[in-house]
C-alpha cells in the first residue's frame, strides 16, 4: 500500500483533515473507523499532489498492549492493509478547494476555530503543499 504514496500526505475523509507523515501513521486507526465508512470516503493526497482513493482495506492486527484497547481511546487500536487506486495528479489549487470543501462540510467544527471564509482565504494564499501541510500538521 504505502509504498506507492510519496508521504507526507493529506487526508480527507467526510469533515476530518489529517497529516500522515509516514505509513504507520496511515495504517493505524481505530477499529470503528473500518464500520464507519471512513475508508469508503478517504481521499488521499500525497506530497506528489496525486490524489489515491480506497479500493479496499483490511484489518491486520490489534496494536499495542491488551489487544489494541487503550484507556485514552474509546475505539480498538487497529493496523490496516490499504489497497489504494491512484485517481489522477492535482493542481495546488484542485487540492486547497478540496481542502476548503471538506471544511465546510462541517462549518460548526472548523469554524471554532475561527471564521471559515477568512480560513478559506488564507488557505487559497498558500502557495506550496508543504504549508498546507504545515497548516494542518503538528
Amino acid at each position: 500500500m504505502a509504498a506507492e504514496l510519496s508521504f507526507p500526505v493529506l487526508a480527507l475523509s467526510g469533515p476530518t483533515i489529517f497529516v500522515h507523515r509516514e505509513p504507520r501513521d496511515l495504517e493505524t486507526c481505530g477499529e470503528v473507523a473500518l464500520t464507519n465508512g471512513y475508508f469508503s470516503r478517504l481521499r488521499l493526497i500525497d506530497s506528489e499532489l496525486c490524489e489515491y482513493s480506497v479500493r479496499d482495506v483490511v484489518k491486520v492486527a490489534n496494536v499495542g498492549l491488551f489487544g489494541g484497547w487503550h484507556p485514552f481511546y474509546a475505539s480498538r487500536q487497529i493496523r490496516v492493509r490499504l489497497a489504494l487506486e491512484r485517481t489522477r495528479r492535482l493542481a495546488l489549487d484542485e487540492v486547497r478547494e478540496s481542502v476548503i470543501a471538506t471544511m465546510n462540510a462541517d462549518r460548526d467544527f472548523w469554524e471554532s476555530a475561527g471564521d471559515l471564509d477568512e480560513q478559506a482565504v488564507e488557505i487559497r494564499a498558500i502557495d506550496s503543499f508543504d504549508d498546507l501541510l504545515r497548516r494542518f500538521g503538528q
